[in-house]
């Protein structure tokens, strides 16, 4: 019985599909027959037009763990490698790759497809005359048939350089964590006739930013924002609901190995009592179970920064402070924190004012604003910064009109930096602390990564409670690391040898 996937991109109009033809080589060659799902798979991917070229040149497959994702790709390069390289639709073909981040990850489809060319074919190890279609396998050049060659790639670099691939098999893209391997390798196909990325993964983190690319992707053409892409496929089975459990129909939907008895009931029973909440809904529901990343870094490297009062008056290079404000979207908590240089080179910050409402009883922006006016009375501040997009926006304009306060928005390109600068001061202990706020909020702060290149900001719904302390820190703290000069995004900075050691005390405020 075909267990139908939950997310699927419509299927194109086809002349037919080579996944038949593949199906009956595995139970031919290899004894091995596809479940009902894998078929599915199979015949979509390797659709073709009526010319015989294929369709498909992007396709991700996902289910929950151990249903048979690998294989597919088993099914399919073995084939190619076997007798499909023979038709014209593959015949420009040179190169397959198995892809995964690691060596060991690579080398599970790479060794399944090896140990079955061995079974099927004669193996040439030399370098002499040989048959065109003997079997060769050396440690250098991968497995060939026939001219056709299968390897592995990695995120090593260099790699996959100089290579034509007609086909890419990524296994668990998951833990592709950087878009460098798929830069790396997506161009090595550019030049290929009928070229296959072939995906397989389960649900994955907050960073697993191309399987998440993807998967937005595919949700978009389903609910209708974009238009549906023949050449681009997504299956993807998983359950409706986080809180599924053990409901054995909804595992099904996403683990459809369950139906033909490949996954046993009672393993995955044993499963769920020890396995944490969140592993269970991402492994065995295949949902995101929780987007939020680790976080920027340890809670050591935090302590490493603590500094007994840090915005004392005597150690603050100049009496100019940046506040910041942020206030959450129901008005139940609002921070404003201080920060300023420090003679040490250090970013000194503060936590000077929290505020606690209940839906009930809301904080006003006229409390929030009194606090800075009331402190902009008494010390010279350069700057009062909020997020562009802070409920605390309206109030920052109509008291800036009124009393001439510098209160100034923060756009999210801006904030972005400030936050990838706070995790590079934090890390080079260039930040000075000691407040137990902030002490408790960056427990349980996550971030979300945006973009390329390990760029991330604070998620405040992916938290495990509030971050106002957190946002209005990191926005003080990235304004005075700015006019120092000396916090560059992703750029390594070392503190001064002078800096003093770091002390535990409690916290104090500007004087």
């Amino acid at each position: 019985m075909l267990i139908p996937p939950t997310i699927a991109t419509p299927e194109p109009p086809s002349a037919g599909s080579y996944g038949p033809t593949a199906r009956a080589w595995a139970k031919r060659k290899l004894g091995l027959e596809a479940d009902p799902w894998q078929s599915l798979c199979i015949d979509r991917l390797l659709a073709h037009d009526k010319v015989g070229n294929l369709i498909v040149q992007l396709a991700l497959f996902s289910t929950g763990r151990q249903n048979g994702k690998t294989t597919i790709v088993r099914i399919v390069v073995g084939w190619i490698l076997d007798e499909g390289h023979k038709l014209p639709a593959f015949a420009g073909w040179v190169d397959m790759l198995c892809a995964a981040h690691d060596a060991g990850q690579a080398r599970v489809v790479y060794r399944a497809v090896q140990r079955d060319m061995l079974r099927l074919h004669k193996p040439s190890y030399g370098s002499g005359k040989r048959n065109a279609e003997r079997l060769r396998v050396t440690d250098y050049f991968g497995i060939e048939i026939g001219g056709l060659t299968l390897d592995t790639a990695t995120g090593q670099p260099g790699s996959a350089r100089g290579i034509t691939a007609g086909l890419i098999a990524w296994d668990e893209m998951l833990t592709q964590r950087n878009w460098a391997m798929w830069e790396a390798l997506s161009p090595s196909q550019s030049a290929v006739l009928n070229p296959i990325m072939l995906l397989t993964s389960t649900a994955g983190y907050a960073d697993s930013v191309i399987l998440r690319a993807l998967y937005d992707r595919a949700m978009k053409i389903q609910r209708g924002e974009l238009e549906p892409d023949p050449t681009f496929l997504f299956l993807w089975w998983m359950a409706d609901d986080d809180d599924a459990g053990l409901d054995w129909d909804q595992l099904r939907k996403a683990n459809p190995a369950l139906v033909g008895g490949r996954l046993n009931q009672s393993k995955l029973k044993a499963e769920f009592e020890i396995m944490p909440r969140a592993s269970w809904i991402r492994e065995r529901l295949n949902r995101w179970s929780d987007e939020r990343a680790e976080g920027p870094f340890s809670l050591a490297a935090w302590g490493e920064c603590r500094l007994h009062e840090p915005l004392e008056r005597t150690q603050v290079q100049s009496p100019r402070y940046v506040l910041a404000v942020n206030v959450n979207n129901n008005w139940t908590d609002a921070t404003i924190a201080v920060a300023a240089k420090r003679r040490d080179g250090r970013i000194g910050v503060e936590i000077h004012a929290h505020l606690d409402g209940t839906s009930t009883q809301q904080i006003t922006g006229g409390a929030v604003s009194g606090i800075v006016s009331a402190f902009a009375e008494k010390y010279r501040v350069a700057k009062v910064l909020y997020l562009h997009n802070d409920p605390i926006a309206a109030e920052a304009q109509r008291h800036k009109a009124m009393t001439g306060k510098p209160w100034e928005p923060v756009t999210s390109v801006e904030y972005l930096r400030f936050c990838n600068d706070f995790q590079e001061a934090v890390g080079s202990r260039r930040i000075a602390h000691d407040d137990p706020l902030l002490d408790g909020q960056i427990a349980y702060a996550a971030r979300r990564f945006v973009g390329s290149e390990d760029a991330w900001r604070w998620a405040v719904t992916m938290s495990g409670g509030p971050i106002t302390a957190v946002q209005a820190a990191t926005l003080a703290a990235g304004e005075i690391g700015k006019e120092l000069g000396a916090v560059q995004l992703f750029t390594p900075k070392i503190l001064p040898q002078d800096a003093p050691k770091s002390e535990s005390g409690t916290m104090s405020h500007p004087r």
